[in-house]
């Protein structure tokens, strides 16, 4: 039996404004199971019906102010990574981050979408979408920097050949980068030596 149309997986971009306040948020929907209104997935129909976008500025905003007066279904896609494209040239094409009117607090594209049961990345109940463990793992170093460069750390102690070719690689692919780091380097070097000079003159 065909899929009826209004219940297929169809991920999408929307718009809610408040225009009494001017105030609007741009965002993409491609989850497979979160606030679904049908069991294939996300549904134009989610939206201010099972779904209220997950963002917390939003709620807030809402919490004030109460429901917007603009909800509209931008566009519609087949798949997640085009809906999200998309979301990502608008936002940019909006400049949401420096205008005040948006309630957007950036601009990158949204993490990949978590891998529902359907999807060939969904093994043994996980993700295993490398670009959803990759955004996981940016995540946890942003919010752990302490344990991140003690693990840097012991990596270096503990792959020291792995660490120098991984250094020269960088170095060869980044010219400019390189020179300027070892710009800092021997200006702060010379700082420090100025510095204990004029110590050991003082004492």
């Amino acid at each position: 039996m065909k899929d009826n149309k209004e219940t297929v997986y169809t991920p999408y971009t929307y718009l809610i404004g408040w225009s009494k306040f001017n105030k609007w948020y741009y965002g993409s929907r491609y989850a497979t199971k979160y606030k679904c209104r049908y069991e294939s997935g996300c549904h134009p129909k989610d939206l201010w019906d099972t779904y209220h976008t997950s963002s917390k500025v939003v709620t807030a905003f809402r919490k004030e102010h109460g429901e917007p007066d603009v909800r509209e279904i931008r566009k519609t896609f087949s798949n997640a990574d085009d809906a999200k494209g998309w979301e990502h040239r608008i936002l940019q094409r909006m400049n949401v981050v420096k205008n005040d009117k948006w309630l957007n607090g950036n601009d990158r594209p949204g993490p990949p979408a978590m891998a529902g049961e359907k999807s060939p990345n969904y093994i043994d109940g996980r993700s295993k979408d490398p670009q959803y463990k990759r955004e996981k793992s940016r995540k946890w170093r942003e919010n752990n920097p302490e344990r991140t460069l003690e693990s840097q750390r012991e990596y270096r102690q503990n792959n020291p050949e792995k660490n120098r070719e991984k250094v020269r690689k960088w170095q060869k692919n980044n010219p400019e980068k390189n020179r300027e780091k070892q710009r800092r380097y021997h200006a702060k070097k010379k700082l420090e030596k100025s510095l204990q000079t004029a110590s050991n003159s003082i004492v």
